[in-house]
């Protein structure tokens, strides 16, 4: 059995997010993919 926490606070949010198509040329698609699903479903 895994337990699994979670942090959340207002203070753990990033004032700022680069986002640069350029850094995925060189991942694999899979991971591109992941990273991508995985970013759309934090809130």
């Amino acid at each position: 059995m895994t337990i699994q926490l979670t942090l959340k606070d207002a203070a753990l949010r990033p004032a700022l997010a680069v986002l640069d198509p350029e850094l995925t040329f060189t991942m694999r698609k899979p991971v591109t993919a992941a990273t991508g699903v995985d970013a759309l479903r934090q809130k």
